[in-house]
């Protein structure tokens, strides 16, 4: 492990170790739940506006519109034939004044943008058709003081925080979180994990 390591250079799969193909990959673009709230407790204390942050949501997640961007399946009870997959209707993630109002915009994304306590960073997801919540991290967000600022880009397999060395010392010392400092310029590309490499036949 190494702060450029890269998940599909420690994760592939080995013909000696058939068991490495069988490692599920974190999820793209999403921070997990008890992890989330985990981080907004360390991020709280270097704050002094943690009751007023700015979240931005990537406006392309299909549960966000509802279908027929995404849809689910519902499947009968094993050997029943009659009705063996029936699709369900799911209802948009956001109401209609969030779908259709103004965008942040950054390179190549866009976002929602919402305010509130930090707290609330928990609170972005949808309801599936079976009454479960997904819960959807926040791709950005920042206190109004702007003491530091969390990313999680829809591409990448790890967030990225900005902030003081206070807080840099805070998150490496807090072992819920698998966390590396990192610098200003580092790649953070697909191959930039330039350890865990094959060597040259």
């Amino acid at each position: 492990m190494h702060r450029l390591v890269q998940f599909q250079a420690i994760a592939r799969s080995d013909a000696g170790h058939p068991s490495a193909s069988e490692i599920s990959p974190p999820e793209k673009g999403n921070f997990p739940a008890d992890l989330l709230t985990v981080l907004c407790g360390v991020v709280a204390q270097h704050t002094s506006t943690k009751g007023s942050c700015w979240f931005c949501l990537w406006d392309g997640y299909g549960w966000i519109d509802g279908s027929p961007d995404v849809s689910a399946m519902v499947f009968g009870p094993p050997g029943d034939t009659s009705n063996s997959a029936a699709p369900l209707s799911v209802p948009p993630g956001l109401p209609l004044s969030v779908r259709q109002g103004a965008r942040v915009s950054l390179p190549q994304r866009n976002y929602f943008l919402f305010k509130g306590p930090l707290l609330a960073a928990s609170e972005l997801g949808w309801t599936t058709p079976w009454e479960s919540f997904d819960a959807q991290s926040p791709n950005l967000f920042w206190p109004q003081d702007h003491a530091w600022c969390v990313a999680t880009d829809i591409d990448l397999f790890c967030t990225l925080i900005g902030g003081s060395e206070k807080l840099a010392d805070a998150l490496v010392a807090e072992p819920r979180l698998e966390t590396w400092r990192v610098f200003f310029g580092d790649p953070i590309a697909w191959d930039s994990d330039m350890v865990n490499t094959r060597p040259s036949a």
